[in-house]
């Protein structure tokens, strides 16, 4: 199988090694269209995945002639079938001319998504033998508003290796502030600045560190723009995620939410969001005062929000419940998932 992806963030690596494990993987990664801060996630080389076959960094097709790919060699080629990234489309070709395959890989819709961009991938969908997508509800949504081929949803999830998780020192929760983690890129559709706004008048209260800042945020309102706010610059390294998550208490994310749900979910935390409507598909992970509290997504609602938990009146599950609920949305899981939909759609389960 061959796996063409813009990007192979860090998360993915257990991923592709699991899928790995069933079938003979080649990826290629990379793409010119990604900022500076994505490409610093890619891999460094072929051994960064361990792969058995191939794996081919960085630049993917984008500055790869596709003749350096054996096309015909792989039953299955999978594209992330963005219509921005022009690679996929020429890739696409190639496995339709040499008869492979094809499945496009990539999420139904994000909170930045319009009815045009979901009517040129629904397009772009039914010109392939399957569509794998992110999650089950994606998967109906799609049978739904009229996409062909066959649909199958992996389940999205995160890795976080248990020897990265830090435990906490049991400290008494009276005696210690709530700390709420806004981790994501701080722009304004995160709506970071209310939380700014929000923050000094719980002081004493709660603490709020803010990850995501760029240099000029940072420039502009300084490291410290509260004495209960930290801001930190954006990170993409996993094993400070985990580091970060493991201190908080909260994920608070004001603003559409994405897979930093699931992150904060693995590790046991409960999410203040806005309700799903302009949300990526992995809001449906979320259940209101069990692992989460939504929103009615103004800046008085999330003020509300806050005061309920840090008074005590909204209360949540416990973080091993929380972390326990989605437990399996695993890699191996999605590996497996994957793997049985391509033996289906070849014929041979």
């Amino acid at each position: 199988m061959l796996v063409q992806q813009p990007v192979v963030p860090e998360y993915r690596r257990a991923f592709f090694t699991a899928l790995d494990q069933l079938c003979r993987l080649t990826v290629v990664a990379g793409n010119h269209s990604v900022d500076a801060g994505l490409q610093q996630s890619i891999a460094p080389g072929p051994g960064w995945l361990d792969l058995r076959a191939p794996t081919v960094f960085p630049g993917g097709i984008h500055h790869l002639s596709l003749r350096a790919i054996d096309i015909p060699r792989y039953d299955v080629i999978i594209v992330n079938f963005n219509p921005r990234h022009t690679a996929s489309i020429r890739l696409y070709r190639a496995a339709r001319r040499h008869g492979c395959t094809l499945l496009w890989w990539n999420h139904l819709w994000s909170y930045t998504s319009t009815r045009r961009n979901l009517a040129i991938r629904r397009v772009l969908m039914n010109r392939c033998d399957g569509v794998v997508l992110y999650t089950d509800r994606e998967a109906r949504i799609g049978r739904a508003i009229g996409i062909t081929p066959p649909v199958r949803g992996l389940n999205n999830c995160c890795h976080t290796d248990d020897a990265l998780i830090l435990r906490r020192a049991a400290i008494p929760e009276r005696e210690r502030e709530a700390h709420f983690l806004m981790l994501g890129r701080l722009t304004p559709k995160s709506r970071f600045d209310w939380v700014l706004q929000l923050a000094p008048a719980f002081e004493g209260r709660a603490r709020f560190t803010m990850v995501g800042a760029s240099p000029s945020q940072l420039q502009r309102f300084g490291n410290r723009p509260g004495d209960n706010i930290r801001l930190i610059a954006t990170t993409y390294e996993e094993k400070k995620k985990v580091e970060l998550l493991s201190a908080a208490d909260y994920l608070v994310y004001p603003g559409p939410i994405g897979l930093g749900a699931l992150e904060a979910l693995s590790m046991g935390l409960p999410v203040i969001t806005q309700g799903d409507r302009h949300s990526s598909p992995e809001h449906a992970y979320l259940r209101n005062d069990f692992n989460a509290a939504f929103t009615d997504g103004t800046r008085e609602g999330l003020h509300r929000v806050i005061d309920e938990i840090v008074s005590g009146k909204r209360r949540f599950a416990s973080r091993k419940e929380i972390s326990a609920a989605v437990a399996h949305l695993n890699v191996e899981s999605m590996a497996q998932r994957l793997h049985q939909f391509m033996l289906e759609l070849n014929g041979r389960l």
